[in-house]
């Protein structure tokens, strides 16, 4: 859903739209795409998902690979973007409660994203986890 959805126009009948859209390849039900419209409208009121719908670059589902003598690094980051400066990148979880545990290698992997961004392109980047 969230890269399915248009960040700077997600308001909640575009959510539902996409909503019902995707329920119907997955059989979803009717209590699924409510649940589903509530996390989606709940992320994208968190301040960094604001900051991606007023960005001048915006990337989603994008393969990145990091091969160095420090890193080997091959995944798929949920979203990024750049205000021509710096670049910040995201890695969606659907458990807003991960123990620590589970939450720090997730951390891990989001700071490596940011790490192969800032080798590809020169600019700084930061990471940030958001728990859907």
């Amino acid at each position: 859903m969230l890269a399915a959805v248009d960040l700077r126009t997600a308001d909640a009948t575009h959510v539902r739209a996409i909503a019902v859209n995707q329920a119907r390849l997955v059989g979803g039900s009717a209590e699924e795409i409510d649940a589903v419209v509530r996390a989606v409208r709940g992320a994208l009121a968190h301040p960094v998902m604001q900051r991606a719908a007023a960005a001048q670059l915006v990337r989603r589902e994008i393969p990145i690979v990091l091969d160095t003598p420090e890193h080997m690094l091959e995944g798929i980051i949920d979203l990024a973007f750049s205000d021509g400066v710096a670049w910040s990148v995201v890695d969606y979880k659907t458990d807003p409660n991960l123990p620590p545990e589970i939450r720090a290698p997730y951390e891990a992997q989001v700071r490596m994203y940011a790490t192969a961004i800032t080798a590809a392109t020169g600019l700084p980047c930061s990471a940030a986890l958001l728990l859907v």
